[in-house]
C-alpha cells in the first residue's frame, strides 16, 4: 500500500482489541448517539457518494479505495461549529503478498456550506497471519482506540465535552520559525485556501492511464 508524502506514516500491530479497552461505555453510548444524528447519517452519505467519485476519477491520493475493498468507518467526528470532521477509512489489502491493512484518516472541511475531504495519516495494521486480512470490525476498534478516543474530553464536573484540539492535526498549520503557511503550501495564509490546495492538487494529479490498452 502507498506511503503518503507529507504525512505521518503511524505502525501499530494488532494482537488483539475491544472498544470497550480503549474508552468507557459512556464515552461510547456518547458517540453511539451523535452518530445516530439525521445530520451526522446525511454527512456519512455524502462521504461515501465523494469517495466513490474519487475512486472512479482515480485521484490518486486515495487510490487505496480504488484498489481494495474499502469501508468508511461509522464514528463521524464534528467539531463544535460543525465546519470539520475527523473520520477513518478501513481498507483491507486483498492481494496474497499483503502482510497488513490500513487505516487512513479522513478529513473533511465545510467551506461556504460545501463539504470538501481529503486523506491524513495512514495507520498501517499488521496481521496475526499473512493470508488473513483483519475483519472490518477489527479495524474500526483500533479506529476507536487510536483515534476517536481523543475525540471526547471530560470537564471538571465529569460530563463529556467535545475536544476542539482534537481537530488541530488536520490543519498541518506550518512552525512560522521554520516555514509559513500550511504543509506544502508555503502560501497558503488560512486554513480554508490550504483545503482548496488539496482539492485542486488531487484532481490534477488524477491516474488518466488507459490500464485496458495495456
Amino acid at each position: 500500500m502507498k506511503n503518503r508524502i507529507n504525512f505521518l506514516l503511524l505502525i501499530v500491530i494488532l494482537f488483539s482489541c475491544n472498544k470497550n479497552d480503549s474508552h468507557s461505555s459512556h464515552d461510547e453510548n456518547k458517540l453511539s448517539a451523535h452518530n445516530s444524528t439525521f445530520e451526522t447519517k446525511e454527512i456519512y452519505k455524502l462521504i461515501n457518494d465523494s469517495l466513490n467519485v474519487y475512486s472512479e476519477n482515480r485521484l490518486t491520493s486515495f487510490m487505496s479505495i480504488h484498489t481494495f475493498p474499502y469501508l468508511v468507518d461509522s464514528v463521524i467526528c464534528l467539531n463544535e461549529e460543525k465546519n470539520k470532521l475527523i473520520g477513518a477509512i478501513l481498507i483491507q489489502c486483498n492481494k496474497p503478498e499483503c502482510k497488513q491493512d490500513d487505516i487512513e484518516y479522513l478529513y473533511g472541511a465545510k467551506i461556504k456550506e460545501k463539504w470538501y475531504f481529503f486523506t491524513g495519516p495512514t495507520l498501517v495494521i499488521f496481521r496475526k497471519k499473512q493470508n488473513t486480512p483483519n475483519t472490518f470490525e477489527e479495524l474500526s476498534n483500533l479506529a476507536y482506540k487510536n483515534i476517536f478516543r481523543h475525540y471526547l474530553k471530560r470537564k471538571e464536573n465529569g460530563e463529556l465535552e467535545i475536544n476542539e484540539k482534537f481537530f488541530d492535526s488536520m490543519e498541518n498549520k506550518n512552525n512560522p520559525v521554520v516555514s509559513t503557511g500550511y504543509g506544502p503550501c508555503y502560501e497558503c495564509k488560512t486554513f480554508e485556501e490550504y483545503v482548496m490546495y488539496l482539492v485542486q492538487k488531487n484532481w490534477s494529479r488524477r491516474d488518466t492511464t488507459d490500464y485496458a490498452t495495456q
